[in-house]
């Protein structure tokens, strides 16, 4: 239980890190972006310069009572110094062009009763303007209370001067490089919201391999790319993959050996090799969990890749409703599976292509029920017939969850092919195929992810 805990939390760990490698440019650029913002704001902004003056009224002698009524006095000291009558003092002493009220606007006043001080900051856009509202305001503060303290017995004196003989004033405000590491920080947060809210709307589609593995727990054997009509630079092509009658075929392990995607097949074709555990995969069905628009192009590409070295196989097309096979290879669909069923005694249909090991036994004429004809003993001997006529079958069924036809082939068959569409097949549907797999025993020997963005250095790579 302990080690099943730590692959659940390594699972976990890998899925995280993987949002982090495919998402986290979010964050930087929201977070670059907010920063230059705040940047630029901040250097158009006002600039204010703040002077502060520290007074220190300390009591003559050390008494604790006399120390709690300084306390309490500066309190009391503070509502004195920001006063109108203060203001107008300030004004008079520095010649100020100014009213009292506007000078009480820039002017705050603190005290810290634990230290003795009281706090006069003063701003102004004009630093000297702001260190000379300061000064004076201290000093006048400092006069009046010492001539006062002066009539008093010296041992109930309070003391009471500035701290500072040098009042400057430095840019209080904005400051350009603060604000912008902080809406740097503000910046990664709302990009890391971003990608959390991108998460939660994707949580149930499969994009990676990783998705693949932790819901389904099974293997990635494969990961092919779009095949919309990519040459090797990855960049779509207009006549390659056209067959005589206009439909693009998609075939690119023939029309395009060199392209990413017929390189994804043929290590698809050396993971499936190596899937039997020794024993010899006859018989493959590969599927899709849900409608993909790649289900065919994958099985016929797949087939390629194995006839390619020199294995003789025989591509079966089981989809019986929406055959794809025969516009694929552009070939006859007059008859086929579904003529070969019920003529148990008559030649295979197979058809030749432009690869000597490679044959296609189309779907054939429409049936009423495909479901029946597949499941029936008469496509149990057909299977039995194709096993003998070749190294390798491969069938090109419909989606498992769309219909009984892939559940009653994979029984017969020595491995199914399993396909994901990134992006596009949700969570749910993936689950459910591969339930239904298992209730018929079928033996998944994989999973294929199918329509994957082209990785920008492989595309690199190639159109070098």
């Amino acid at each position: 239980m302990a080690a099943e805990g730590e692959v659940k939390k390594l699972m976990d760990l890998r899925a995280y890190l993987d949002i982090l490698r495919r998402r986290g440019w979010i964050i930087i650029v929201v977070a670059v972006i907010a920063a230059l913002g705040t940047y630029g704001v901040s250097k158009l902004q006002t600039k204010i310069y703040r002077a502060t003056a520290r007074i220190s009224a300390v009591p003559a002698r050390p008494d604790w009572g006399l120390g709690q009524q300084a306390k309490d006095l500066l309190r009391n000291f503070v509502n004195n110094i920001k006063t109108i009558d203060m203001a107008n003092q300030v004004i008079a002493a520095a010649q100020f062009d100014m009213n009292p009220y506007d000078l009480l606007s820039n002017v705050t006043v603190s005290a810290e009763p634990d230290n003795f001080i009281i706090r006069i900051d003063a701003d102004d856009q004009d630093p000297q303007v702001a260190a000379k509202i300061a000064r004076t305001m201290a000093d006048i503060f400092v006069n009046e209370r010492t001539a006062y303290y002066n009539t008093l017995d010296k041992a109930n004196r309070i003391e009471v001067k500035l701290v500072d003989s040098q009042i400057d004033a430095p840019l209080y405000q904005p400051k350009p490089t603060t604000n912008a590491l902080a809406g740097g920080v503000l910046g990664a947060l709302i990009g890391l919201l971003i990608i959390l809210g991108l998460e939660w709307m994707s949580a149930d589609i499969l994009a990676t391999p990783a998705d693949v593995e932790r819901v389904l727990g099974l293997p990635v054997s494969g990961t092919i790319p779009s095949l919309a009509g990519m040459n090797s630079g990855g960049e779509e092509k207009s006549s390659k993959n056209m067959n005589p009658s206009g439909t693009k075929t998609n075939l690119v392990s023939i029309s395009d050996p060199a392209s990413a995607a017929a390189e994804a097949f043929r290590r698809l074709r050396t993971n499936l090799a190596s899937a039997g555990n020794g024993a010899a995969l006859r018989t493959l069905l590969v599927v899709p969990a849900a409608l993909d628009g790649a289900k065919a192009s994958t099985a016929a590409n797949l087939a390629v890749a194995f006839a390619r070295i020199g294995k003789q196989v025989i591509l079966a097309d089981c989809d019986l409703r929406h055959p794809e096979q025969h516009a694929i290879f552009g070939l006859s669909n007059s008859e086929g599976i579904s003529t070969a069923v019920v003529q148990p005694g008559a030649r295979l249909p197979l058809q030749a292509t432009a690869l000597p090991c490679l044959r296609v036994l189309t779907s054939g004429p429409a049936v009423e029920a495909p479901a029946d004809l597949v499941g029936s003993t008469g496509m149990a001997g057909l299977i039995a017939r194709l096993r003998e006529e070749s190294d390798l079958v491969i069938f090109d069924a419909p989606p498992v969850g769309m219909a009984t036809d892939a559940a009653e082939l994979a029984s017969q068959v020595d491995g199914v092919l399993l396909t994901v569409s990134a992006g596009q097949t949700k969570r749910e549907d993936a689950q459910q195929a591969k339930e239904l797999l298992n209730k018929v025993g079928a033996r998944l020997v994989g999973v294929t992810l199918v329509n994957v963005p082209l990785d920008a250095k492989l595309r690199k790579y190639l159109a070098a």
